[in-house]
């Protein structure tokens, strides 16, 4: 099973589950081995063909590391919270996530976009 990590210092990814919010992005580091990376692909596919086909799924990226880093991101987005924690908790994905390889650690965190005067709107 992948061994999850924490992004936030002092908000766990379980107790954002908890909060009311949405729009929401997750990023999602996830680190294996180099020689590891077809494996994670393949565990990556199978949660994206479930995650995508939840209530209150918009979206699903991810992204690697030049080179043999062994470093992804997995960017998804959801219209709330409680449409990820919905999806989050669904037994056929809970299942997926013994298909990662052994050297798979996850450090995942729930985002919202901020609006920044003259950079940027939420």
């Amino acid at each position: 099973m992948i061994k999850i990590e924490e992004m936030g210092l002092s908000t766990t990814f379980f107790e954002q589950m908890e909060i009311e919010a949405g729009p929401v992005s997750v990023i999602n580091k996830i680190s294996v081995q180099p020689e590891e990376a077809d494996e994670l692909i393949r565990a990556w596919t199978a949660d994206f063909k479930i995650m995508s086909k939840q209530t209150g799924y918009i979206s699903m990226q991810l992204y690697g590391g030049i080179g043999e880093s062994g470093v992804y991101l997995n960017c998804s987005v959801w219209e709330s919270v409680e449409s990820l924690k919905r999806a989050f908790e669904r037994p056929e994905f809970q299942e997926t996530l013994n298909n990662y390889p052994k050297s798979a650690v996850a450090t995942p965190h729930i985002f919202e976009k901020m609006a920044i005067p003259g950079c940027c709107v939420a």
